[in-house]
């Protein structure tokens, strides 16, 4: 069994750093990047499916199942994250119209 260890000084910040949106894709909206406490950059895709938008975190496929390559351990930062890229994209998708 592997040690771990942890610590938790401060609550997580964030901030979206990069945001393209797609015009022509079907599924795809949005391209985006988020920023962790300034040290860790993740990418991230907004996605459409016929009823909601959601965004996909990386992954990989592995024998035919999609794998997580980055989850959230605290779901309220979570869903705080999501809500501001869906935000983001709506609002930025309004202005283009």
């Amino acid at each position: 069994m592997q040690n771990q260890t942890s610590s938790k000084t401060k609550n997580t910040s964030f901030k979206v750093n990069k945001f393209s949106i797609f015009k022509n894709h079907r599924t795809i909206k949005a391209f985006a990047s988020v920023i962790f406490d300034d040290d860790i950059e993740v990418e991230c895709r907004i996605m459409q499916t016929k009823d909601k938008l959601w965004i996909a975190w990386p992954s990989n496929k592995k024998n035919n199942n999609w794998v997580k390559n980055f989850k959230f351990m605290n779901r309220d930062l979570g869903e705080l994250v999501e809500k501001e890229l869906i935000a983001n994209y709506t609002s930025n998708a309004r202005q283009e119209h």
